[in-house]
């Protein structure tokens, strides 16, 4: 692995050698040629003519179905990537496919394993407040948390927030999905991330009763996607049934036997992003909290 210290000059050497490291990819990578949309600290993402969106992250842990991992490379270095059926091609790099591992973001669980998250989401207080980031919006569930919500605009979008989330307890889905689009904190807003964590509770309570909601969950993506590129794929892929890593780990742990175990096996999401994984999580409780369209 390259020492995350090194400058950018090496960084740009490392890239025009033949020992690019991909990690890791996503079983679900966009096919085009691709340019730098954004770039942050940890990850980047490239978009195609298509406006579907190729993410790079430089740690194995945040692997999305989406993305590649590189580890200890400098997105900034990096103005064009291209994907095919058999090649990976990043500045002068040529990757063969079929010599990457590829991460699978397919989840099948058991009747049981469902059951047993399903009560654990439930009974989502027995995490510690002090694990969750502030200004998310599990504070629709932590009431205790509203109090960080201090500015102007931070009590406008609590407001919002707590309407929106009144459609739900309503029966009123496509309307509360529709309020939470686009609200929020962050460069996928917090609003968005709910609606993703909804889509994927869906896929929850699909397995668990054996029914097909293909076509509400179309309605929902229709309803919660935008103008923003990176959101509108997060929820293709929610929609999709298809896991983050974050995500994934989390729901294969959340079968814990106690307090402890439970907020333990949580963090790995609620550390997803800044306040990201925490809104995506809500809006994961909340479908499988509130079964509106059984």
């Amino acid at each position: 692995m390259y020492d995350k210290y090194l400058d950018r000059t090496i960084y740009i050497y490392v890239l025009k050698t033949k020992n690019l490291n991909v990690q890791i990819a996503g079983d679900c990578l966009p096919k085009g040629k691709f340019k730098l949309h954004s770039a942050f600290a940890n990850a980047a993402n490239f978009i195609n003519s298509s406006s579907e969106v190729l993410g790079l992250v430089n740690n194995h842990e945040n692997i999305t179905p989406n993305a590649l991992c590189i580890p200890g490379v400098d997105f900034s270095a990096i103005s064009c990537i291209e994907v095919d059926d058999l090649y990976i091609f990043i500045e002068h790099n040529k990757i063969e496919r079929s010599r990457v591992p590829e991460f699978e973001s397919e989840i099948r669980f058991s009747k049981d394993e469902i059951f047993k998250i399903e009560n654990l989401l439930k009974n989502i207080r027995t995490v510690s407040i002090s694990s969750i980031p502030q200004k998310s919006l599990m504070a629709l569930y932590f009431p205790q948390l509203e109090s960080q919500f201090s500015s102007g605009f931070d009590k406008a979008f609590l407001c919002q927030s707590k309407l929106a989330f009144q459609q739900f307890q309503n029966g009123k889905v496509l309307e509360g999905i529709a309020m939470f689009r686009g609200i929020g904190y962050g460069f996928t807003p917090s609003g968005d991330d709910f609606n993703a964590g909804f889509l994927f509770g869906l896929n929850i309570l699909e397995e668990k009763f054996d029914k097909d909601f293909s076509e509400f969950k179309h309605q929902v993506y229709n309803i919660a996607k935008g103008g923003n590129p990176v959101v509108n794929t997060f929820l293709l892929l929610a929609m999709q049934a298809r896991y983050f890593n974050r995500l994934k780990k989390t729901l294969f742990l959340l079968p814990g036997k106690d307090k402890t175990a439970t907020s333990e096996a949580f963090q790995p999401l609620l550390m997803h992003g800044e306040t990201s994984g925490a809104d995506l999580l809500a809006g994961l409780i909340t479908a499988v909290h509130y079964k509106t369209i059984l």
